[in-house]
């Protein structure tokens, strides 16, 4: 006799036949219809008992053929199974993407059942819906969020993940904040030579602000001195004000002391979004900030096209006002302590079109304001030491935060969408946490999980390398020259 198929509570498979329950159990019997007795184009109906040292379901009377006003289609009741083995498998193994679950399950089915199956967007929408039935009703503001549910607070492997909640300590003034890491992840982040901070919109659920994330260096140990940046610090946040970076911070820092691991970051990277600056500045006090060299180029073509001098600057047949720019660039790499003095010789010889980008440099990034008078000196908006590259170019570190931004990137493509829901995009943190655990695992023996740097990038390193080792041996602004050749926006 063919076994019967139980999918759900709902439905039973037998014979090439389809039946719905017409109703509850009654004194240990099951009470089935054929699928089409609704659509009155049946009239068979069967009763099951359930075996329990059997484990398994009999019928009362066993199904004739005769029974159906139809033929059996033995193609769409496997069809149906493997329509209900994908919800399980979806239900069960919520870290997998639903593509990848298609990938497997599909295979050697059969084109007969393929024929009786909906496409495969429709395949991927139905196991979304069953994971989504799973999750608690998504927020629709913040106010609406309360603590959260237990399965968020934890990894896929069941540690600890939730590391803080502002409101568990009823920090409401500074707005919702919630930090995910682990205890790996913290001492992995106190070994990194070097912080990577950034945020992103893009893929910030609704009802939060930013995703901001603090990523660390790990070494492969194929090449010592090749690193892999992994994100070790995940963080939601209602806001973009200095307050709430602040907090993620001193979050992280208060767990460093609860595992009582010892750790006072050498050095910070991050872009120039001042909130973040003060907040690192007032967290951590003793390490060096440092901001991207990417970034600060980004900033200097935008004044270039505020100034209205964008069509000078990609002038094909004159170059000289891209030159120039790129001399100011390059001010980046000349010893701290050189770069008001070079600054001013640069400014002497600046063509006239570029006067509003020197006052604009000048006043932001170097000098300041000038006390003169009655008038109070304004100190630059971001001073020499933040922006000076001088002392990574000589030791070949990081000069960009590229790779966080790289890592945004990448996240967004697997998140698939912008704004998602609340709950899958925690979802996401967590499958991207045990993506991370891999990865340290594989590092940890010896294989190598990231690709080396384009030769491209290497060159532009070591050219950059030699060049302000050899700082001495230049005139000021041949210095100046001899990097601006090498700058590319």
């Amino acid at each position: 006799m063919a076994e019967i198929k139980i999918l759900g509570e709902t439905k039973l498979v037998y014979g090439g036949f389809i039946y719905l329950r017409s109703k509850l159990p009654v004194n240990g019997k099951t009470y089935w219809e054929c699928q089409k007795v609704r659509r009155k184009e049946c009239k068979a109906r069967i009763i099951t008992t359930f075996n329990i040292s059997e484990n398994k379901h009999n019928f009362v009377r066993e199904p004739a053929l005769d029974d159906h006003d139809h033929i059996p289609n033995q193609e769409q009741c496997q069809s149906e199974i493997v329509k209900y083995s994908l919800k399980r498998k979806a239900e069960n193994q919520p870290q997998l993407p639903p593509t990848q679950i298609l990938r497997t399950e599909m295979a050697g089915v059969s084109d007969g059942v393929l024929s009786q199956l909906p496409n495969r967007d429709n395949l991927k929408k139905s196991m979304r819906q069953v994971r989504r039935k799973n999750l608690p009703p998504n927020p629709k503001t913040l106010f609406d969020l309360g603590t959260f549910p237990d399965q968020y607070q934890k990894t896929l492997t069941g540690e600890k993940f939730l590391i803080y909640d502002s409101l568990d300590g009823n920090s409401v003034s500074e707005g919702r904040v919630v930090v995910f890491s682990t205890r790996r992840n913290l001492e992995l982040l106190a070994e990194s030579d070097c912080w990577f901070l950034d945020g992103t919109f893009k893929v910030c659920p609704n009802i939060f602000t930013q995703v901001f994330t603090i990523l660390g260096t790990c070494k492969q140990h194929v090449d010592v001195h090749d690193t892999v940046a992994v994100p070790f610090v995940y963080a939601l946040l209602s806001s973009k004000e200095t307050v709430q970076y602040a907090t993620v911070l001193r979050a992280v820092q208060s767990s460093f002391n609860e595992h009582r691991i010892f750790c006072e970051p050498v050095k910070i990277m991050t872009d120039f979004e001042k909130s973040i600056i003060n907040a690192c500045e007032e967290v951590f006090p003793n390490s060096a900030i440092s901001c991207c060299f990417f970034h600060f180029g980004q900033s200097m073509y935008r004044q270039i096209q505020f100034a209205g001098l964008q069509a000078a600057y990609n002038d094909p047949d004159d170059r000289s006002l891209k030159y120039f720019t790129h001399m100011m660039l390059a001010l980046a790499f000349v010893p701290l302590t050189e770069v008001s003095r070079i600054f001013s010789l640069l400014k002497n010889d600046a063509p006239e079109a570029l006067s509003p980008i020197i006052e604009y440099f000048e006043k932001n990034y170097v000098l300041g304001v000038i006390a003169r008078g009655r008038r109070r000196g304004i100190h630059p908006r971001y001073p020499p030491k933040i922006w000076n590259q001088y002392q990574a170019a000589l030791t070949g570190s990081h000069k960009t935060n590229n790779v966080s931004e790289g890592w945004h990137n990448r996240f967004q493509l697997v998140v698939g969408k912008h704004h998602p829901d609340l709950y899958s995009a925690l979802g996401e943190f967590q499958k991207e946490q045990g993506d991370v655990e891999i990865m340290i695992s594989e590092l940890s023996l010896g294989r190598k999980v990231r690709a080396q740097p384009k030769r491209k990038w290497r060159d532009f390193q070591m050219r950059i390398m030699a060049i302000t080792a050899d700082f001495n041996t230049y005139q000021e602004l041949d210095f100046l020259k001899a990097i601006a050749h090498n700058i590319v926006l």
